[in-house]
């Protein structure tokens, strides 16, 4: 079967691309931080400060991307307005991460992985938003 312009992306799809999409972001951010300090961005995993690099970084966002496939799969599948649910999850999960930057390192850390956890609540949010039915029957 030929693919047209007309022919809709699967879901699967959409959400494949949304977490390779919020990768390319947070990548593009940890490398731009990286140039304008001078160094990477340190966090504390387990009680050690790790330089957030490009992998740590691409791990991460694959991880929560996949956390949020299943949080999304399962929310279609018990909650009623699955897309109202859907985004109201998104924001409070957004906020909730937040709380890991009151131990960063520096500001600088802070700063750079506030924006990276905006831009990937952001991007896969929004990204999963678009494969949610509206209401569940």
């Amino acid at each position: 079967m030929e693919r047209t312009a007309a022919t809709p992306l699967s879901p699967t799809v959409i959400r494949i691309g949304t977490i390779v999409l919020a990768v390319v972001v947070n990548v593009i951010i940890v490398l731009i931080a990286r140039g304008i300090a001078g160094e990477w961005p340190h966090a504390k995993v387990q009680g050690e400060w790790l330089a957030v690099t490009t992998v740590p970084a691409t791990l991460a966002t694959v991880v929560s991307g996949v956390g949020a496939w299943i949080a999304a799969a399962i929310i279609e599948r018990q909650a009623r307005r699955p897309a109202q649910v859907w985004l109201i999850v998104g924001v409070v999960v957004f906020l909730v991460s937040l709380i890991s930057l009151t131990g960063a390192q520096n500001t600088f850390t802070a700063m750079t992985l506030g924006i990276m956890h905006l831009a990937a609540a952001a991007v896969i949010t929004a990204g999963y938003l678009r494969t949610m039915p509206e209401s569940r029957s």
